[in-house]
């Protein structure tokens, strides 16, 4: 089984890559973590991006999305999993989620207009899509998947001019194709729900780069309690922490730990 790790990334969040690469990028030990970034081109990329030629800002992320679901395809992955550069993940549990049962899965959101009243995964928790699923976004076409000015069957018009989200474009069109989304709440949407020793949440969003070691550190190091972060450095229970020219610092026997 041939899984991809699909970071949807832009060159304004690139400075993220290491950052993840250290932290639960490190972990991944079943599948292939890619970073796809778009316009303009760069000479010198990681091993690990990939370039699309596509728009690279936001309202461009439908054309993204849809190039990195036929970049899947070209390559003969089996299994996405799509999340953002401000996504924590726990590869260890991702890697036994179940997802392999499913076409589709992730945190349900209520479908809207903009999704056909479909109910679709959150692109910020991450989902997943089979090879049958991948199969059916490409069967759309990326004109069709893209366009924000048109009416999908009678379901709905999207006003012209509308940014359309590209999570919600892809649970319409499953949808449309007799793809259910299988909802798990294990993928988190919000950073107060995020994934601790004593629970079994597998991603949080909306994480910054400076706050991913926190978070990374405080699930591994098995930290009891509520997370605690200021200025991206992890509170630890029992530690001292002192503020210096606007940054937090670990004190130990009255010295700054580097």
């Amino acid at each position: 089984m041939k899984v991809l790790i699909a970071i949807e990334s832009c060159h304004k969040n690139r400075h993220a890559h290491e950052e993840l690469r250290n932290t639960w990028v490190s972990h991944m030990d079943f599948a292939d973590v890619r970073f796809f970034l778009g316009n303009p081109p760069i000479d010198i990329m990681a091993k690990d991006e990939v370039y699309l030629d596509v728009p690279d800002d936001y309202e461009g992320l439908c054309y993204k999305t849809f190039r990195i679901i036929q970049y899947a395809d070209n390559c003969g992955y089996d299994y996405i999993f799509k999340c953002d550069t401000d996504t924590f993940v726990v590869p260890e549990r991702l890697k036994t989620c179940g997802f392999e049962n499913h076409d589709y899965m992730g945190l349900s959101l209520k479908g809207h207009k903009y999704s056909g009243n479909l109910p679709y995964a959150h692109g910020g928790a991450g989902y997943f899509l089979s090879r049958r699923a991948i199969k059916a976004i490409i069967d759309v076409g990326e004109q069709e998947f893209c366009r924000i000015d048109r009416t999908s069957g009678d379901l709905f018009e999207i006003p012209e001019g509308t940014i359309r989200p590209e999570d919600s474009a892809v649970g319409e069109f499953l949808g449309l194709a007799g793809i259910s989304l299988h909802n798990d709440i294990r993928f988190s949407g919000e950073t107060n729900r995020y994934p601790a020793q004593n629970n079994d949440i597998i991603t949080t969003h909306h994480v910054a780069p400076n706050q991913l070691k926190a978070y990374y550190t405080y699930f591994y190091n098995n930290i009891e309690g509520p997370i605690h972060i200021s200025r991206g450095v992890l509170i630890e229970p029992g530690k001292k922490y002192v503020v210096r020219d606007k940054n937090v610092f670990e004190l130990k026997d009255g010295k700054i730990v580097q």
